[in-house]
């Protein structure tokens, strides 16, 4: 099971990973929102500071579709890793991060099917327990 599992107040469930961006020398920690509903992985703007991103030197975002609406986002690739049963189960993908903007600010990182589609998932909200089961990944370390 992937390890340090939470509910925020509002009963949403959030998944820690350590985060690397290629290109980068940083490497963050980064709670995730675990988001049946989007198909990539999409950093916030505060989380992208923690990784010290250079969002000048990145050129144009890219538009990009969800259901909060439209938004503008930097495509990057990177690591992505989640401890599971002693284990670092480490995911190669592109993750999308978003644009500095007023909009983006105080916004969770999403975790979509991309990496979802992988794992077993069972929430059970009156025991407040969440089981994430990786079903492949990667790489391990």
């Amino acid at each position: 099971m992937i390890q340090g599992c939470s509910f925020d107040p509002l009963g949403r469930v959030y998944v820690p990973a350590q985060v690397e961006i290629y290109g980068t020398m940083s490497s963050s920690p980064i709670s995730f929102l675990v988001d049946t509903g989007a198909t990539d992985i999409v950093m916030s703007f505060d989380d992208g500071k923690k990784l010290q991103i250079d969002y000048p030197g990145l050129g144009a975002a890219q538009p990009l579709s969800t259901l909060g609406g439209a938004m503008k986002a930097y495509r990057l690739s990177g690591l992505i890793t989640f401890l599971h049963n002693g284990l670092g189960c480490v995911y190669q993908k592109d993750i999308y991060v978003a644009e500095p903007s007023s909009a983006n600010m105080g916004q969770p990182s999403l975790l979509g099917q991309v990496i979802l589609r992988h794992w077993s998932i069972s929430v059970c909200y009156r025991a407040s327990r969440i089981e994430l089961e990786p079903l492949g990944w990667d790489y391990t370390v």
